[in-house]
């Protein structure tokens, strides 16, 4: 990944080398990338395109308003046992696949744009 600092010096770099190469070289990147900042004129940071785009069905669409009220009742409520609850109202319609990682989740809250949004500490699937 290009940082800011590598663009400012390729800018810096480009005024003063005779090719564009050498200027990408001391600044630490890729000739290729070093020619698309170039021709941009601008810094990665004033590129960046916000994520707002689902990648995949969330599982809980259907839930999430009985999470909330649950959460509303008992703030202190860890993601596994929302979701051991919903497995057990919902027989077969939540997979379960093995942890990847047993530390995640503990109940950890998010406050993000678009809400509230528990950390299940496991791998989903779903029909």
């Amino acid at each position: 990944m290009v940082t800011d600092q590598q663009v400012r010096r390729l800018f810096m770099f480009n005024e003063k080398e005779k090719s564009k190469t050498i200027a990408a070289a001391k600044a630490g990147m890729d000739p290729k990338a070093a020619r698309n900042y170039l021709k941009i004129g601008e810094l990665p940071s004033q590129i960046k395109r916000v994520h707002d785009w689902k990648t995949r069905v969330d599982p809980f669409e259907k839930d999430w308003p009985e999470i909330l009220e649950m959460l509303e009742i008992n703030p202190g409520l860890e993601g596994k046992t929302i979701f051991e609850y919903l497995q057990q109202v919902n027989p077969g319609r939540l997979g379960l696949f093995i942890a990847e990682d047993n530390n995640l989740g503990q109940g950890i809250m998010l406050q993000g744009t678009s809400g509230l949004h528990p950390l299940f500490p496991v791998s989903l699937c779903w029909d």
